[in-house]
């Protein structure tokens, strides 16, 4: 039985590997065309329609009103050719791509040039289409059940999720051309991109050395700046066992070889490149090579160091280094900070597993994770600019999802992403960064008593801390309650007694909990917390909770009375008091790109202000995503404004 599953797991990857031309020659050409310009700053807003939508009729699943770039489409598709897809762009009457959705990306997958290096590709249970479409004014996706027999069947789903970015761009976006030839769709791309060949003419440079490390030695390397490194290799007896570490720009080299924290780059090498071979990172036996661009301007120091194991104080490991860089790069005071960082953890259950949280300008590229199980209901959360006015969130449906499968797929190695293993998987973000301008938070949803380990990876403006926002609120929650509740609820009126009572409609309801919850970044994130008071855990479930309505209350102190400016964001209708008095009740509108942004005014009195806010969640673009950031516009002096909740 063993020799026949490991005969067919090896023929099964054989089939996903061939639907690709070639994927080495693929690689490489997302080298060329995603990496060159990695580092470079990005100004676009991004956008995410995740949804879960069983129909029967022709239905519009997503229609945006203003310009921006279509990057990619997602949507589960279990049934062979009963799912038909079509794409209209701007005033087109006829759309300019339209087809059963599987024969699309099969399609697609053929598809490899120097702006598209992966068209997209089938996996038997879902569909990704990587082609690009420009929209000057209307992108417009709609679909329909078909049958051969001419009957509408009703579709159970699909699932979609689809990625875009919004704003004027200059980015190149080639003309992707439908045809029908015998009977079968294939696209032709019209690619006159000219691949940027700027810094291929500048002298490559390297630093190569063979040493010995034993269990928690160092060993730090240093090059001279400014320049950009283009490739790191490591060669050692025990991969594993390394872990690498960067910081830039320090002020000064002299004093000796040490190199403390901050560092920028910080993950041991079996969580950076693990077995992946892909677009970034690449592992071949005892070597790993490290594609990410990091610029630096005045001087990087990259250390390794091994980590501690059995006996390891005594023996050596043999290893080697060689670094590829650029000296004095073109424009090298253009880019951003590469950093990596990595995390560990265990789901409790009802809480998000923060993967990475930074302050400050940049874009985020991808993460790996490992170990997390099957994610159904968990998944991706990401949360940015709380403190601006366009905040964005974008959450995904399943964790399995976001890796651009279903059903735990594995095997798919594409530029993108890839799961070689269950419990090992790759998403990057090459074909559209995500910007943020003033802080950044991805959370995943974890089942209960669940592992996890993770390496998240972006760029930024400054090189950024390992610390955590001091402006932080705590607050203490109430709920979660049924949605009817929210017209219902004020501050000094009684809560509800009883919690939403789940599924089960005839089912006893439980007594209202409460609970204290931080704010990460300006955003509290209640998407899975809710379920801790409904179900019975462990077991925790993959549900993710809508249409109910909860109370968060915080109490800040301010030295003097004062005049101050919240900034606050929302994707569904929430009620704001501030000493009793209602500063901010809106019933937002579902729509795509849901998360609307508020300023409001408050005068705080001296003392203790009492922050009283009702939310509530309900079905829309990003997949029940529950939470609203509130946080404080007003620059003031350290303790000048303070939460006197105790901090979790």
């Amino acid at each position: 039985m063993i020799k026949k599953n490991i005969i067919l797991l090896l023929a099964f990857s054989s089939i996903v590997c061939a639907q690709f031309t070639n994927i080495d020659r693929m690689f490489s050409i997302s080298r060329e065309h995603h990496l060159k310009e990695l580092a470079k700053p990005h100004e676009y807003r991004v956008g995410k329609c995740t949804k879960y939508e069983p129909f029967r009729e022709r239905r519009t699943i997503l229609e945006l009103n203003e310009p921006g770039i279509l990057k990619r489409l997602w949507t589960t598709h279990a049934k062979g050719d009963n799912l038909w897809i079509e794409f209209f762009v701007d005033d087109t009457l006829k759309p300019v791509i339209s087809g059963p959705a599987h024969k699309l990306a099969e399609a697609a997958s053929k598809i490899s040039t120097p702006s598209v290096p992966l068209g997209g590709f089938h996996d038997q249970k879902t569909v990704n289409l990587y082609l690009p479409l420009r929209f000057e004014n209307v992108l417009k996706i709609v679909a329909e059940p078909i049958d051969p027999s001419g009957e509408r069947p009703f579709l159970d789903g699909p699932y979609w999720q689809i990625d875009y970015k919004l704003g004027k761009t200059y980015e190149y976006v080639p003309k992707i051309i439908q045809k029908d030839i015998n009977g079968e769709i294939v696209f032709q791309c019209i690619d006159n991109e000219e691949l940027n060949t700027e810094d291929d003419n500048e002298e490559l440079k390297y630093y190569d050395e063979i040493f010995e490390l034993s269990g928690c030695e160092v060993k730090n390397f240093f090059i001279d700046g400014p320049g950009i490194i283009k490739k790191i290799e490591i060669f050692s007896d025990n991969i594993e066992s390394l872990i690498l570490r960067t910081r830039y720009d320090l002020d000064s080299l002299k004093g000796g070889m040490r190199v403390d924290p901050p560092f920028q780059v910080n993950a041991p090498l079996k969580y950076f490149v693990s077995d992946f071979t892909n677009t970034a990172v690449e592992r071949n036996g005892n070597s790993v090579s490290i594609y990410f661009p990091m610029p630096f301007k005045k001087n990087c120091a990259i250390q390794l160091t091994s980590a501690i194991e059995y006996n390891s104080f005594l023996s050596k490991i043999r290893n080697r280094i060689k670094v590829t860089y650029i000296q004095n790069g073109r424009n090298a005071d253009d880019n951003y900070y590469f950093h990596a960082r990595y995390n560990n953890g265990i789901g409790n259950g009802y809480d998000n597993y923060e993967v990475v949280s930074t302050k400050g300008k940049g874009h985020f590229v991808g993460v790996n994770i490992f170990d997390n199980g099957h994610d159904h209901g968990g998944g991706d959360n990401i949360l940015l600019d709380a403190g601006t006015s366009n905040p964005v969130q974008l959450h995904g449906i399943c964790g399995e999802d976001y890796f651009h499968m279903a059903y735990m797929k594995i095997w798919n190695r594409t530029p993108y992403s890839g799961s070689p293993r269950h419990d090992s998987r790759y998403r990057y973000h090459l074909e559209m960064p995500i910007p943020f301008e003033e802080s950044f938070v991805f959370n995943w949803g974890l089942f209960n008593g669940q592992p996890v380990h993770s390496v998240a990876f972006w760029y930024q403006e400054r090189p950024s801390l390992e610390e955590k926002s001091a402006s932080e609120f705590t607050y203490l929650m109430h709920g979660p309650f049924a949605l009817e509740e929210f017209d219902n609820i004020s501050p000094g009126s009684k809560l509800p007694d009883k919690i939403y009572p789940y599924f089960l409609k005839s089912a006893e309801p439980v007594k209202s909990a409460s609970w204290l919850k931080t704010s990460q970044q300006g955003f509290v994130d209640l998407c899975h917390i809710h379920r801790r008071h409904v179900l019975q855990i462990p077991p925790s479930h993959g549900v993710i909770l809508a249409n109910r309505s909860a109370v968060a209350e915080t109490k800040l102190w301010a030295n003097e009375e004062m005049e101050v400016e919240f900034a606050v964001a929302a994707d569904d209708p929430i009620k704001i008091f501030i000493n009793g008095e209602s500063v901010l009740d809106e019933n937002i509108h579902n729509k795509p790109d849901p998360l609307k942004s508020f300023t409001i005014k408050a005068q705080l009195k001296k003392g203790k202000n009492d922050i009283f806010i009702v939310t509530s969640n309900t079905l829309n673009y990003n997949w029940r995503w529950n939470g609203f950031a509130f946080k404080l516009l007003t620059k003031v002096n350290p303790g000048e404004i303070y939460c006197m909740l105790p901090v979790n």
